[in-house]
């Protein structure tokens, strides 16, 4: 019976309350560090998936710059190198068929003023 109205007193039902506001308190103060650290540990996972990708292309790269038909095209490119028996054709691109048009001489500053001011161009 006792043990009834100690709990049933104003004193354990204020303390009551008051321990429930502190921890109300202390789990919402919490939050706030929570999700910096849950942002920040988002992004580095995004970085470590970046670089795995970028590791991977790497190896890729890697792989073929160890392939025996890269060695052999920058052979052929930069060695001039070709296989017995082959023959090499030079193959060379003109831009344009058309001839050069000659450079424009430049207008004088004062011509340019007077072509402004009585609007002849």
């Amino acid at each position: 019976m006792m043990l009834r109205t100690v709990f049933q007193s104003k004193w354990v039902t204020a303390i009551g309350i008051f321990a429930l506001v502190l921890l109300g308190t202390i789990v919402v103060r919490r939050l706030d560090p929570l999700r910096d650290a849950q942002l920040e540990v988002r992004q580095v996972q995004e970085k470590i998936s970046e670089a795995q990708q970028l590791r991977e292309t790497i190896k890729k790269k890697q792989e073929y710059a160890y392939s025996t038909s890269y060695l052999e095209r920058q052979a052929r490119l930069k060695l001039n190198y070709k296989k017995p028996g082959e023959e090499v054709v030079y193959v060379y691109r003109q831009d344009s068929q058309e001839s050069p048009q000659p450079i424009a001489k430049p207008r004088s500053n004062l011509r340019e003023w007077l072509d402004y001011l009585w609007g002849s161009e």
